[in-house]
């Protein structure tokens, strides 16, 4: 029990800093799916998620004195269950060449697999919503860390460096650059023994495990007082070098290079020893306060079926503007995204009273 409430603890421990890369990077991707003008930037947004979700899921693996990986995985599944099958629901119902019910119920039967998170498994094709591949592919890649973890710690510790190297290298010589989705059948990950997805998933989430370990060991001096004008620096210098690498290298084999840099972020952020990180700590914990703990989950996983749905009258209101398009879509993005979040917390308290 006491392993079980440290999880639920730490779980719940949230920094503002962090919570605001991710209110930006998830923008970031749903902008970028409704404009399709600049793809490069969303390549750094997607890995930096799964630097955070390693982090967070070493964080968790290091404190319980009872980690159990298949409590881990039904936990991290239920938590995001809600946003992720309404959007396979919205798209499967509502789909965008129309037609009747057995078209209906021939959507549904075909989306088995993705409402179940194996799209990215090697055995299925992807049918739904395809910017889900993240969550399927993330949630594989955690079930592997958890295992080898619980078999063997030091073990666990000690590979965590390869694994990434091997993931990445791979990529590097299968693919050439990291956004997996250009390879070659990228909707049908049968294609390879294990989809690129998920190995770069794997890749990103082993790196982000190195991340909260590296944070640990030298806690104490990246929060000293002494280092907050080189850990601003270095933070704005990463941001920069990995703004230019989106921008302008995207799709080669510069994009591994941003990878030596969203970790430098992500390890400023958990320190909150900037010269904003008290501001920025502030800012994001008040948005999940306002919005929601898992509003940034919602924007991620409902921004498709709102392009789908509202994409085309989204843009008749812009008037051929591609620019108000997208505020409008920011907007509405936001509303349906606060609606589900609060739907959720409602529905989740329901389950709780029930129980």
């Amino acid at each position: 029990m006491a392993g079980e409430r440290s999880g639920q603890r730490t779980a719940t421990q949230r920094k503002g800093n962090v919570e605001v890369l991710r209110y930006l990077f998830a923008y970031v991707i749903a902008v970028e799916h409704f404009c399709l003008k600049l793809p490069g930037v969303v390549l750094p947004a997607v890995d930096f998620f799964f630097l955070a979700a390693g982090c967070f899921q070493m964080r968790r693996m290091a404190r319980e004195t009872s980690f159990s990986p298949g409590r881990y995985l039904w936990e991290r599944f239920t938590g995001l269950a809600f946003f992720y099958e309404a959007s396979i629901l919205l798209l499967t119902l509502f789909p965008e060449q129309g037609g009747g019910i057995v078209s209906v119920l021939g959507g549904l039967y075909r989306s088995i697999p993705d409402m179940l998170c194996l799209q990215m498994s090697g055995l299925f094709e992807l049918h739904v919503n395809p910017p889900l591949w993240f969550i399927s592919a993330m949630l594989l890649a955690s079930l592997a860390l958890a295992l080898l973890f619980s078999f063997s710690r030091r073990l666990f510790v000690h590979a965590l460096p390869v694994i990434a190297l091997l993931c990445y290298a791979g990529l590097f010589f299968l693919q050439g650059n990291m956004d997996a989705i250009y390879a070659p059948n990228f909707l049908n990950p049968q294609r390879y023994l294990i989809p690129l997805g998920t190995i770069r998933a794997l890749g990103g989430l082993s790196l982000g495990c190195l991340v909260w370990l590296f944070y640990e060991r030298c806690r104490e001096g990246l929060q000293n007082k002494k280092y907050r004008m080189a850990l601003s620096a270095a933070e704005i210098l990463a941001a920069v070098l990995t703004l230019y690498g989106a921008l302008f290298r995207h799709h080669t084999a510069y994009d591994f290079y941003y990878l030596l840099f969203l970790p430098v972020i992500l390890v400023c952020a958990l320190s909150q020893n900037t010269l904003w990180g008290g501001l920025t700590d502030r800012v994001g914990k008040a948005l999940s306060a306002a919005l929601g703990k898992q509003f940034t989950l919602a924007v991620f996983c409902l921004h498709i079926p709102v392009i789908q749905l509202g994409g085309p009258l989204l843009r008749r209101l812009a008037g051929g503007s591609e620019t108000g398009a997208a505020l409008l879509f920011v907007l509405l993005l936001t509303a349906v995204s606060f609606a589900f979040t609060k739907a959720s917390e409602s529905f989740k308290r329901f389950v709780d009273k029930k129980r």
